[in-house]
């Protein structure tokens, strides 16, 4: 399809009269606005993500197409967004992004650098009248056109799992004598660049062929590599809690952020009064990624919404 270039612009206000009003890490989400193929919105943090540590509001832009389930790419979308200040030039950011299904935001955690109202107000973020804050966003790109992910043109997937031919090396749980998984060193290294950077160096792990990873037991690196090959979790963790924890926990510490999004997303959706501890301490260690962040913000208005949730969550501490 010939590249044709989409752009739209939009005005969000954020109702702000007192600190009270929000909690770390809530989000406030602008409507959906469509784009082409796609639609966009901004998430404001009016009291900022817990990376911005409550000092900062953060904002970010999502985009996500309208109808497309699976793996999606949209390279080269322009963003800007803008906090309007009285007397002022509007404070401006831009950037620009390649959006995909497993990284739907990107932005600012430091928005503004306070989120406290009187500071707000002498600065000209808030008027006395709206007591809101304005922002104003720019999206830009070509927007009818959709690309499998980079995951998706690879030549690696549930065919070279099932048949595991031709392995290289192994991960396995612990140093000597227990269960080891063979897998392809190439396959390890397209997935993660810390996996890139240990088998292209000098690194134990380089010239041994053999990875242990003694963070998690072996049955959850089965999962883990598993989802290496075919983007997909296996049903086995799907369900189960304590399997994404460790998953999530693997993700983060391998740098793969569509790994973390995936777990930090199942998680939130098996929330129950039995895992509410494991969930909130899952999540709170990865909150830095924007998308936990919002998961975080959803489990928080299911934990005020249940009194069995918080009880539990009490008892677990």
């Amino acid at each position: 399809m010939a590249s044709t270039n989409c752009r739209v612009s939009f005005e969000f206000r954020v109702p702000y009269h007192s600190e009270a009003q929000y909690i770390l890490g809530e989000v406030v989400r602008s409507p959906q606005l469509s784009i082409g193929d796609y639609e966009t919105c901004l998430l404001v943090f009016p009291r900022g993500t817990a990376s911005a540590e409550g000092k900062a509001v953060s904002a970010f832009v999502e985009v996500r197409p309208q109808d497309a389930t699976g793996d999606w790419e949209l390279p080269d979308v322009k963003y800007s967004i803008s906090v309007y200040r009285r007397g002022q030039p509007a404070e401006e950011r831009k950037d620009k992004h390649t959006f995909n299904n497993l990284q739907t935001d990107r932005g600012w955690h430091d928005m503004i650098h306070t989120t406290k109202v009187r500071v707000l107000q002498e600065r000209g973020y808030l008027l006395p009248a709206q007591m809101e804050l304005v922002f104003l966003v720019e999206v830009a790109g070509n927007f009818l056109q959709m690309r499998p992910t980079k995951r998706a043109k690879l030549g690696y997937g549930t065919e070279l799992w099932r048949d595991m031919k031709f392995t290289d090396m192994v991960l396995c749980a612990q140093d000597d004598g227990g269960p080891e998984l063979p897998c392809h060193r190439s396959v390890l290294a397209k997935s993660s660049e810390v996996f890139d950077r240990m088998l292209s160096s000098d690194m134990r792990e380089g010239s041994e062929r053999r990875l242990v990873i003694r963070n998690a037991d072996i049955e959850t690196l089965r999962a883990f590599l598993e989802y290496i090959y075919t983007g997909s979790l296996p049903e086995v963790a799907v369900g189960n809690a304590p399997y994404l924890q460790e998953l999530l926990a693997l993700g983060d510490l391998y740098g793969m952020p569509e790994l973390v999004t995936n777990c930090a997303q199942k998680l939130t959706g098996l929330l129950s009064a039995a895992n509410v501890g494991v969930v909130f301490r899952a999540l709170r260690a990865c909150r830095h990624f924007p998308s936990v962040e919002a998961c975080m913000s959803r489990a928080k208005t299911q934990l005020k919404a249940s009194d069995e949730m918080l009880e539990a969550l009490l008892a677990s501490l």
